[in-house]
């Protein structure tokens, strides 16, 4: 992978190991009910923090490393929240990050990613936390909208850059 791209994606790595330790306050204020679940999700920002490292040893780990624990925290917050609390949407910036990330095939292999942990998502028991459904509807809200918000920011870390004319 170009040093460029592992830039890129370590900076998205940086700035997601950033925002987990966020998502419980907001959990809190939003849905209110068992919250502090999402202590649970606040865990992966140590294996995002590592990312930049691993890239260190192998380009390959370090591509694959932020869809794959962005997938898996994802599928733990369905077995926390349930598929109602809308967490599952946090699968498309994943695939989005295969999608762009230079990858022969990526598309193809995005949607793997997003067909794959979809069906691990609705196999896993759950929820564990009780909410609310005034609060599964908030984190619905909450959730589809970081999806939403990480999609341009992976977007603009990840797209091709210009040649000149």
């Amino acid at each position: 992978m170009s040093p460029p791209r592992q830039a890129a994606l370590n900076r998205l790595a940086m700035f997601l190991a950033a925002s987990q330790p966020t998502y419980p306050l907001y959990v809190w204020y939003l849905a209110g009910g068992d919250w502090w679940v999402s202590f649970g999700t606040s865990l992966s920002c140590v294996p995002f923090a590592l990312v930049p490292a691993l890239a260190r040893r192998s380009s390959d780990a370090g591509l694959w490393a932020v869809p794959l624990i962005g997938a898996a925290n994802t599928v733990l917050g369905v077995g926390l929240f349930g598929l109602a609390s809308g967490v599952a949407w946090l699968l498309v910036p994943c695939a989005l990050i295969v999608a762009m990330s230079g990858v022969r095939n990526g598309v193809a292999w995005g949607l793997v990613l997003l067909a794959g942990a979809a069906a691990l998502a609705a196999l896993v028991p759950g929820p564990v936390g009780r909410f609310s459904p005034a609060g599964l509807a908030a984190l619905a809200r909450l959730n589809f909208g970081s999806a939403a918000l990480l999609c341009p920011i992976i977007w603009l870390l990840l797209r091709p850059a210009r040649q000149p004319a």
